[in-house]
């Protein structure tokens, strides 16, 4: 007799975070076409947020028939575990400041400012883990007062992450430079292009003096991935977000505010830049802007 094996678990997770939409429906329509097909004998488990175009695709009548969908909402499981989360990251914080001579106290922030924090969650584990790396970035300012601002806003506020985006922008001077670096960086991952961009370009193209860029973003490296200053250029460490949400965030006026970065105006200055790059660029010469 013939031994049956269960079938195998491919598990897709953070589906709506790959480079394009395009992408992400590509990979779906394979995988499910493969399926129906009987040609991949698996099961998979798709993990990401409901987008339209990912909805739409569960939604089609030969889909739906084989997928079943489950809602993730926070439960108290995910509270306990960003409860521990935040204990073991700020006695890793302590010591670490320990050892550079500042002493935060051995119960330091207390039961009561990490329990604010576990409830500001809302049981979503990347505000925990974005609020740890924002308290934790001390080249800027003692610990202590980056905690003070990201607990400081409304704690019956419905949208905790983007109040917390919105205290870690605030670190960067409010100005037109600031807006214009922030929408040449990013402008690719808004609009799911699949570019990415270091913080020389970024200078390069906005005929700025080198180095601002990646002055101003470095304030950011709690949501943003920022390579180091390498020659050559490296293609696959360029700047890029730490997860999709803060994208989401800048692109959305009634988001993210004056913070955001999906303007005409910006798209004008983008047009203009790259217009007196290409009129003032020797291109018999090799340039860092591709």
């Amino acid at each position: 007799s013939q031994t049956s094996f269960p079938l195998p678990i491919v598990v897709l997770d953070g589906l709506d975070e790959c480079a394009d939409i395009k992408n992400q429906q590509q990979i779906l329509h394979l995988f499910l076409s493969g399926i129906q097909a009987g040609l991949l004998p698996l099961r998979l488990l798709v993990v990401s947020r409901p987008e339209t175009h990912l909805r739409n695709i569960f939604d089609a009548g030969s889909t739906s028939v084989i997928c079943s969908r489950k809602c993730l909402n926070a439960d108290e499981t995910a509270y306990n575990d960003i409860r521990t989360y935040l204990r073991d990251e700020f006695s890793r914080i302590c010591s670490e400041f320990l050892a550079q001579g500042v002493a935060l106290g051995a119960s330091w922030p207390g039961t009561e400012l990490r329990e604010q924090l576990v409830r500001r969650s809302s049981g979503v584990f990347i505000f925990a883990k974005t609020a740890i790396r924002f308290i934790d970035d001390g080249r800027y300012s003692h610990p202590a007062v980056r905690l003070a601002a990201v607990v400081a806003g409304s704690p019956e506020s419905t949208t905790p992450l983007d109040d917390l985006y919105s205290t870690i922008l605030s670190v960067l001077p409010h100005e037109p430079l600031t807006l214009r670096i922030l929408h040449v960086a990013l402008r690719s991952a808004l609009h799911h292009e699949g570019k990415s961009w270091t913080p020389e370009q970024c200078d390069l193209l906005l005929g700025i003096v080198p180095g601002t860029a990646r002055l101003i973003l470095s304030g950011l490296h709690s949501v943003l991935h920022i390579p180091r200053l390498s020659t050559p250029y490296i293609p696959a460490d360029a700047l890029r977000t730490l997860h999709a949400s803060f994208i989401d965030h800048l692109g959305d006026v009634q988001r993210s505010g004056k913070w955001c970065i999906q303007l005409p105006s910006l798209e004008r200055d983008l047009l203009k830049s790259t217009v007196r790059f290409i009129c003032n660029t020797d291109f018999t010469h090799r340039q860092t802007l591709r």
